[in-house]
């Protein structure tokens, strides 16, 4: 799969990913539920795994980028990166 895609798709993951943990984390809080704390660390590693295939995957995904955008836009990802 190109590093391009692989970025897009796993960016996402901690954003969404850390809102279920803290979520699972609150709710195994309130009903005191073992399981459900286990449940929120393994969202918990699930997005520290795709925060770091995001960051090794993004100097690469920049550089396919930049070849089909024009200044202004490579301006842009600039400040994004």
């Amino acid at each position: 799969m190109n590093p391009l895609l692989v970025h897009l798709v796993v960016v996402h993951v901690p954003v969404v990913g850390l809102l279920f943990a803290a979520a699972t984390a609150v709710a195994a809080a309130v009903w005191d539920d073992r399981r459900l704390l286990i449940l929120a660390l393994l969202f918990s590693g699930i997005c520290v795994a795709g925060g770091v295939i995001a960051y090794v995957s993004g100097p690469q995904a920049y550089d396919g980028l930049k070849e089909h955008l024009d200044p202004e836009a490579i301006a842009v990802a600039d400040d994004h990166a």
